[in-house]
Parts: structure tokens; sequence; C-alpha cells
């Protein structure tokens, strides 16, 4: 058995990864392509019964809408805000800062739709586990001003938790008849690895967030390199996220074929391809 995964490790191993140069993988044609067919027609008869109940327990997580009217999670965006300014707002859902933070407006909820609560939870994690990077990121639109951070989360969330079919509602264990799902190998692969590093119900979430939340940022580093390369450039944001969702399908591909031996691996393993930008 491997050694227990350690939520609390990861701040000093992502540093360590962030200051270290990466090399991403080249896109062929076909991969790209491949990408665009994200999910096959499979279903979960593959998955045994505990795989079944992870599946299905983190897909009911990811189900949960933001509700303004719920003051646990209104707590979310107040204990965010503190997090991340280092001082509380009167009004949590209504704030001049967010905008610093990469929403479109001082109304973060009507950004976060797509990504659900979830999307709130991962910014938290981020901004209660990497305090160096938000202050990088705060910084970075303070000067630059046109990276949507928190948006960039979102849709990283929503990306994510659809490429595993969580969010959807599994009916007694079993993905509904028709549905869209991932190859299913992915789906397993993910499931094994939490199973390896850990038995606890409510640590599979956590490794669900810490995994889109690295990602997130991955894509903040890739985002800003381009920046740095290209500056007389406007950098597309939907051109960022089309070749992280390729980059994504890539990895996830490769890692079924050769398994990781554990989660932390699955974390830090992604690599965004470099590419051309056009003018």
């Amino acid at each position: 058995m491997s050694e227990q995964f350690e939520l609390s490790t990861l701040p000093a191993d992502f540093d360590e990864l962030r200051r270290t140069t990466y090399h991403p993988p080249k896109l062929s044609f076909f991969d790209k392509l491949a990408a665009f067919f994200l999910c096959d027609k499979s279903n979960s008869q593959d998955l045994d019964d505990t795989d079944r109940a992870i599946a299905t327990y983190i897909s009911s997580e990811c189900s949960v809408h933001f509700d303004p009217k719920n003051a646990s999670h209104v707590k979310l965006f107040a204990e965010l805000h503190s997090l991340a300014f280092g001082k509380q707002a009167p009004n949590p859902l209504k704030s001049d800062s967010w905008t610093r933070f990469g929403f479109q407006s001082n109304k973060p909820e009507a950004d976060i739709r797509s990504g659900g609560l979830l999307s709130v939870e991962v910014l938290h994690h981020i901004a209660r586990e990497y305090p160096d990077f938000v202050g990088e990121v705060l910084q970075h639109i303070d000067t630059v001003g046109n990276y949507f951070f928190a948006c960039s989360v979102i849709s990283s969330t929503f990306f994510i938790k659809q490429y595993f079919s969580f969010g959807e509602k599994w009916n007694g264990g079993q993905c509904p008849s028709g549905s869209k799902m991932p190859h299913k190998d992915n789906l397993k692969l993910l499931l094994s690895l939490m199973r390896r590093d850990s038995n606890n119900k409510q640590d599979y979430k956590k490794l669900f967030i810490s995994l889109v939340a690295v990602y997130a940022i991955r894509l903040f580093d890739h985002w800003k390199l381009l920046e740095d390369e290209n500056p007389l450039i406007v950098v597309s944001f939907t051109q960022v996220m089309t070749e992280f969702e390729s980059s994504f399908h890539k990895f996830m591909k490769q890692n079924a074929r050769n398994p990781p031996s554990n989660f932390a691996e699955l974390i830090y393993g992604l690599k965004l391809k470099r590419f051309h930008i056009k003018v």
C-alpha cells in the first residue's frame, strides 16, 4: 500500500513545482480532435460497488448550486474575502474587491452558476492553502488587469467535473442511461487513486478540490507565461482554455495507460502546451 496522501503537504510541493521549468507535451491535430469529443457513451457497469459509491458521493457534492440565502454558502464568500484581502466585507456578496480577484463584477454570484458551490470551495481552498500565490494574482490583475482569475477557476471546475460526469444525478450509483461519460478508464483511474490514498469519505471531496485547484493555478501560470512571451498581444482566454482542455484530455489518456503511483502525481503531472499566439 502506498504512503498516505496528506493534503497539508501540497503547498510546499506545489511551490517547488512552480519554480521548475516544464516542457508541455505537443498536441497533434488528432489529439485536439479527440479532445473535441471528450466523452463516449459508456456506462459505469465496470465500476465496483465502492467506486460507484465514491462517484455518487462526489457527483452529489458537485451538483450543489450556490444559494445566496444559505448562511453556510455566504460564509464561504465571507471567509474567501478575508483570506484574499485580509479584511472582512460588510456584504460578502457585493464588494468592489471581487473584481480585483478576477470576477466580472462586484457581485460574484453572477459568475459562479456553472461551477456551482464547488467552484467557491475551490477558490476558498486556493486562498487558504496558497496565500502567496493569491498575492501574486492580485498584483498581476492590479498591474495588467486582463485576467479573470476567479472566472478561470470556475471554468476549470465546470470542465473537470463535466469531464468525469460529476454533477449529474447518479441513480443508485449508476450514471443515467444514455448520458455521456468520459472514457471509463479515466474515471476508474481517478477513483482508484482516491481509494489508494484515503479510505475516508470526506477526503474524496478534498482530493477532488485539490485536483481542480492545482490545475486552475497551472492555468494561471500558463497564461502569465504567454503574456510575458507575447507582450504586444492580448492573450485570448478562450484559446488558453481550449489548450487546457486538450492537454487535460491527453494527460488523462496517458495516465490511463501508465497510471501514476499516487494522487499527488496525478495532481502535479499536468503540463500545458506552449502554443503560438495568432496576431
